[in-house]
């Protein structure tokens, strides 16, 4: 499981600047940031008490670096040759 982990400020503005472009809000976007804060940090309580089956990607960065860093979690596990992925278990990389 990827989680990308944003502010719930930031994911709100970017939210706004979407509705904008003449975007609807969705049922997450019309929530209070107190609610988002919330379910920010349950997903990333899941995180840590689950380091074997998720990743933490930093989302308050670039499209471009975002990607590579799925990519670089996700690579690994599409490969034919890679061990891991023979046997079922994850691909352990910190994501910085």
């Amino acid at each position: 499981t990827i989680i990308l982990d944003l502010p719930p400020e930031e994911g709100m503005r970017r939210a706004a600047a979407r509705r904008g472009k003449g975007e609807a809000a969705d049922r997450f976007e019309k929530e209070t940031l107190a609610l988002q804060t919330i379910r920010r940090n349950a997903y990333l309580d899941i995180a840590a008490s689950e380091p074997e089956r998720c990743r933490i990607v930093d989302a308050n960065r670039s499209e471009k670096a975002v990607h590579k860093s799925i990519l670089r979690l996700v690579e690994p596990l599409l490969s034919t040759s890679s061990s891991s992925r023979e046997s079922g278990r994850a691909v352990r990389e910190k994501v910085e």
